[in-house]
């Protein structure tokens, strides 16, 4: 006789099987709990500490996926996701009563946003401005070989008009 056993049953009497994302989340807390239990000495929690930031980087990884095709590499982006997911690993509370997933996602896009703002925003230069930058380039060389010397800022400006 098999006894293995069978997937749970609600009252229906229909197989109600935990999904595998249930079971790693509940693995994840555990180990969070775990985590939080030890002294910050103890070199176990820097062996849980890795465990965890290991397990969620392909997460992190998914999130800086989707913005990658603006401008910057790809990897910045993925470089700055995996900093978060420390950042979240580091800072997460077990017993707040939120899911790991519900407290990183925020946190992991929060700094790939904040990285996107600091580091990717260009200034747009109106034409006109663009236009004349390049006329007192011109005019300042023209001056230069004429005068045999830089010219002064009032002498460009008075040539241009």
């Amino acid at each position: 006789m098999c006894t293995a056993s069978a997937p749970p049953t609600d009252r229906s009497g229909e197989s109600r099987a935990v999904s595998p994302y249930a079971k790693k989340r509940a693995e994840t807390m555990v180990l969070f709990h775990r985590l939080k239990a030890l002294p910050p000495e103890d070199p176990a929690r820097d062996r849980l500490r890795t465990e965890l930031i290991e397990d969620h980087m392909p997460y992190a990884r998914h999130i800086a996926l989707r913005y990658g095709g603006r401008g910057e590499l790809t990897e910045d982006f993925v470089q700055v996701a995996y900093l978060a997911l420390v950042k979240a690993v580091d800072n997460f509370d077990p017993d707040r009563g939120t899911g790991f997933l519900g407290y990183a996602t925020p946190v992991i896009l929060g700094e790939i946003k904040k990285y996107f703002r600091d580091a990717t925003w260009d200034v747009h230069v109106p034409r006109a401005m663009q236009e004349l930058t390049r006329t007192v380039r011109a005019c300042n060389e023209r001056l230069t070989r004429e005068l045999a010397r830089s010219p002064t800022i009032g002498e460009i400006a008075e040539r241009i008009g």
